[in-house]
């Protein structure tokens, strides 16, 4: 049985969804592991924001400018995990109590931001992509919740724009390229007007149809 959740990291009742079965967390620890390791190998290292694993780790770290990198694995348990986005969320899907897919969910001052995007199975992106729009988006006003800085933001996301798999289930919603780079990858943009055109509307439709 699938379920697609959004998890708040600063909500112990979430953590400790996640923590409460050994499935669960053992899934969701693997699958944003692999992120990590995606990172080194197209990166060449990751860099490492939490105290507990600087200081843990300090003999093989590189601190450059008072940033630490590492250029080997290192493995994030579920409570570094939620300690990393300990103000931001995640939508996971999962299946038969293992996260399959999962994508974090971050409000900067002017945007929305997703990143961490990570699926094992077909349609797991487009599932946990749809969950974290869907809750950024004001049904009443018709356009993305405001933020700090913005009372008409978009949502940003980055992407090698040779991953083609990725390219087209974030299209599918109306994101659409820029000039420009963050990280060595594209960033792609989403507006409200797009989301409603490329995805809303033909769900609606689709959904009238039946």
């Amino acid at each position: 049985m699938s379920e697609n959740k959004i998890i708040h990291f600063n909500k112990q009742e979430d953590k400790d969804f996640i923590n409460s079965n050994l499935g669960r967390k053992e899934s969701f620890e693997k699958i944003y592991n692999e992120w990590n390791e995606y990172i080194i190998n197209t990166r060449g290292k990751i860099r490492i924001r939490l105290p507990n694993l600087i200081e843990q780790y300090k003999d093989i770290l590189e601190n450059v400018n008072e940033k630490y990198y590492s250029k080997k694995f290192i493995f994030y348990t579920s409570n570094d995990i939620f300690e990393q986005f300990k103000n931001d969320k995640f939508s996971i899907l999962l299946n038969n109590n293992e996260v399959v897919a999962f994508a974090a969910g971050i409000i900067w001052q002017d945007c929305f931001y997703i990143s961490h995007v990570r699926s094992n199975i077909k349609g797991g992106c487009t599932s946990v992509i749809s969950k974290l729009l869907n809750s950024w988006w004001n049904r009443d006003k018709l356009k993305f919740f405001s933020t700090e800085l913005n009372n008409d933001p978009t949502v940003k996301l980055h992407v090698l724009i040779n991953n083609l798999s990725a390219v087209g289930c974030y299209k599918k919603f109306g994101f659409k390229f820029t000039d420009e780079i963050l990280n060595d990858e594209t960033v792609m943009i989403l507006t409200k007007e797009s989301y409603a055109e490329n995805y809303l509307l033909p769900l609606y439709e689709n959904k009238l149809k039946k």
